[in-house]
């Protein structure tokens, strides 16, 4: 073989192996991209980056103030409003008093009268003598009614005191103490005694007296008659 020849092969080789050596470190080649993939993956990022900016933008904005309770004030005497009580009118009730007498009582005087509230002047009742409560009488009937009765104060009971008929139906009458023999001292019992007769009308009756000092003060305990009038 020619020494010409030989060189030209070795050169040859060189250059296959220059080239050989310079493919070995390079990129392998892309592969193919699906265009539709890439459309799809774009889309839902712009979705995300949407709704993310809608998030930014309501939480920037202040919540609006919830609606609160109002509160009413119940009206008072500076809005208006009158409050309504009932009104005690003298007359339309039985008041409550110490020693009240029997219901249908009738006194003759229509308003208040003098009570004496001292030591001085007291009277106890004792007893019925006559006729106890709810005796029956025919109508147009007389009779008697006697009380017993203690006098429990510290004043003798003299000229000028009275035993006073308060009104009723049965034609009762005052029974005023004059003489010194009905004077009645502290600490002593005395009768009074005093003739009725029984209404003519069926009914049931309840008519008291009390006694009254010479100051013209009521005091002491109601003495009444309680009977029915029956045919």
């Amino acid at each position: 073989m020619k020494p010409r020849k030989y060189i030209w092969l070795a050169v040859t080789g060189l250059l296959a192996l220059i080239l050989s050596a310079c493919n070995i470190g390079a990129a392998p080649a892309a592969p193919t991209q699906d265009t539709s993939a890439i459309q799809t993956q774009a889309l839902a990022l712009v979705l995300t980056q949407s709704a993310m900016q809608q998030t930014q933008t309501a939480l920037a904005i202040p919540p609006s103030p919830l609606p609160t309770n109002t509160i009413v004030i119940p009206p008072t005497a500076t809005t208006g409003f009158q409050a309504t009580f009932p009104v005690f009118t003298p007359g339309t009730g039985t008041p409550f008093a110490f020693n009240t007498p029997a219901t249908g009582f009738t006194p003759l005087a229509s308003t208040p009268v003098p009570t004496s509230t001292d030591s001085c002047h007291k009277l106890s009742f004792v007893a019925d003598i006559t006729v106890p409560d709810g005796t029956v009488f025919k109508p147009g009937t007389d009779f008697q009614k006697v009380w017993r009765v203690m006098n429990s104060g510290t004043c003798a009971w003299d000229d000028g005191y009275v035993l006073v008929y308060m009104g009723g139906k049965l034609d009762g009458y005052n029974v005023p103490i004059k003489l010194k023999k009905d004077f009645v001292q502290p600490g002593e019992t005395k009768d009074f005694a005093v003739n009725l007769t029984a209404s003519l009308t069926e009914n049931h009756y309840e008519e008291c007296w009390r006694m009254k000092d010479d100051g013209g003060n009521f005091f002491g305990s109601f003495l009444c008659v309680v009977i029915d009038v029956k045919k």
